[in-house]
């Protein structure tokens, strides 16, 4: 898992499609933007060889998260 290997990853969850079971949202959640663009910086990081076997990242957008209300 990621967020067990790479500093600043803080885990990550997917959302399926209801009416569309194929697609698939990613939300990964990190301590900073630094820190998942140095997660990016590598062509191909290799903690992400088992997502692209399963799917094909076509978009990325940056978020600020202000409240978290899951505790």
């Amino acid at each position: 898992m990621i967020h067990e290997s790479v500093e600043g990853a803080r885990g990550s969850f997917l959302l399926q499609e209801k009416a569309n079971p194929g697609k698939v949202l990613t939300i990964a959640r990190w301590d900073s933007l630094e820190a998942w663009q140095a997660f990016w910086k590598a062509d191909n990081p290799p903690q992400m060889l088992e997502m692209r076997d399963l799917g094909e990242r076509i978009s990325v957008t940056v978020y600020d998260e202000f409240a978290d209300y899951t505790v």
